[in-house]
């Protein structure tokens, strides 16, 4: 829902393309920001006693292995220093910093949010005192800007498609309800101690055959396992993208980590450019593979999308005769209609609903009652809002969706309205403020006005309707 409502605020507050991709790329060095100098920190603070203590039992075990020593035994003692208490309130603090700024800069304006995420960013370089390093950051960001220009929505676009990820990650959950049982996880774990166990002893023979550092050369063998591991092919489309995805990561912060703790300068650099391509190299594979997940599985990629190509139609269009010929699942026919309304193709947009209804589908059956409601009412030439807000409310009654068509909301807020039942319609549309255009923005105006609340419609025309 976090992620909706950020795209719905750019959409409002951005008059173009080039001021969506500016104000998207200040979110995205904000959240970048927010995780390498508050998220990455914390975790080393919990986890980095944990880690010495692993990698120096590790060790002793290693040398008793090679040596035939005793394996000497550690106190696992956790401290914390009180610089690293006073970072952590420091931290605390900067949290604070977008809600002040909202409260000084509450119109919803696009020099409003900049100013916001800026005051955010420079509060976090303060904090972390890194000024070259922040410094070499906003450079990178520069060569990036550089090299893809702002306008082009491609920044933007990078913030859909965490909506679109979010999707297909939840129905993926939901058909495949194995991985919320406890017992995949034990199954897991097992796999995982094995892998780690064959994983430290190869390291151990071949530290001690090739006369190499012992935690370097295990570096390498879970790199290789790792890379292994992504190369296993799967039919699975969508796991084998999340999976990359967990182990380009787990990689990267295990290689990250390994720089600061191998004492060699040429392992070092040796660690470095095998990070260095193996990130790039996933990167720019993992784009095109998350691309084509979301093409193929997220239906509000062809919903919500503005700016659908030809291309992406034809790519995932069927013709009337196939579909009527062959049995197709509710996620494809659902995709169908949708395409059929990109295109105007009324009359099949109509059969597909009534194909839908006969099916007795169900996840997607407020989505499908809402295109009938709005092909019906089209086709009338006289309007009863009584009729027109029973039918409305049956299909909002409709439970367990997984789609959610902002559209019937504030229609139904619209009848409301004109109806002057106020209450009730500024109820919706308190709630889904962000996605509310003008003329609906007035019509919540008129309702606090009514209502008496005076203050608050004050407030939405200075803060808002003004600011359009």
């Amino acid at each position: 829902m976090v992620i909706n409502e950020l795209i719905a605020r750019i959409n409002r507050v951005c008059r173009n393309d080039k001021e969506k991709d500016i104000l998207s790329l200040a979110y995205i060095i904000s959240l970048i920001s927010y995780f390498c100098v508050i998220v990455v920190p914390l975790l080393i603070v919990t986890l980095e006693p944990f880690i010495k203590y692993g990698i120096y039992q590790t060790l002793s075990v290693y040398r008793y292995m090679i040596n035939e020593g005793n394996i000497p035994l550690k106190k696992f003692i956790i401290t914390f220093d009180v610089k690293e208490i006073i970072w952590i309130l420091k931290i605390s603090l900067i949290g604070l910093i977008p809600v002040i700024s909202r409260i000084i800069f509450k119109k919803a304006k696009f020099q409003s949010e900049f100013i916001v995420r800026v005051l955010s960013i420079s509060g976090l370089v303060f904090v972390s005192k890194d000024y070259l390093g922040w410094s070499i950051i906003f450079l990178v960001f520069l060569l990036i800007v550089y090299i893809i220009p702002l306008g082009e929505r491609k920044y933007f676009n990078l913030i859909n498609n965490a909506k679109y990820l979010e999707e297909i990650r939840k129905n993926y959950l939901y058909k495949n309800q194995e991985f919320l049982n406890k017992k995949f996880y034990e199954k897991l774990l097992g796999k995982f101690l094995v892998i780690a166990v064959l994983i430290f002893l190869i390291a151990v023979m071949l530290s001690y055959y090739m006369k190499i550092s012992f935690i370097f050369m295990i570096i390498i063998i879970s790199s290789l396992t790792c890379i292994f591991y992504l190369y296993k092919e799967t039919k699975d489309k969508i796991l084998t993208v999340f999976k990359k995805v967990i182990i380009f990561v787990i990689f990267v912060a295990i290689s990250l980590y390994a720089n600061r703790i191998v004492p060699s300068e040429l392992e070092k650099i040796l660690l470095l450019v095998i990070t260095v391509y193996f990130s790039f190299d996933r990167v720019v594979s993992l784009g095109k593979d998350i691309q084509d997940i979301i093409k193929k599985y997220s239906l509000r990629y062809y919903y919500e999308n503005e700016f659908l190509s030809v291309k992406d139609i034809k790519d995932e269009y069927l013709e009337m005769k196939f579909i009527n010929s062959f049995e197709i699942d509710e996620h494809e026919l659902i995709k169908q209609i949708i395409l059929r309304d990109k295109v105007c193709f009324l009359d099949e947009l109509k059969q597909l609903c009534k194909l839908y209804t006969r099916k007795k589908f169900e996840e997607y059956r407020q989505f499908v009652e809402f295109y009938l409601y709005i092909i019906n009412i089209n086709s009338k030439e006289e309007i009863n809002l009584n009729d027109e807000e029973r039918n409305l409310k049956k299909i909002l009654e409709i439970q367990n969706q997984k789609l959610f068509p902002i559209e019937l909301y504030k229609e139904y807020a619209t009848i409301l309205y004109t109806q002057k039942k106020f209450d009730e319609a500024i109820e919706f549309y308190e709630e889904f403020l962000w996605y509310l255009n003008k003329g609906e923005l007035n019509n919540m105006y008129q309702c606090y006005k009514k209502m008496g609340k005076d203050k608050k419609a004050g407030k939405l025309k200075q803060y808002y309707i003004d600011t359009m």
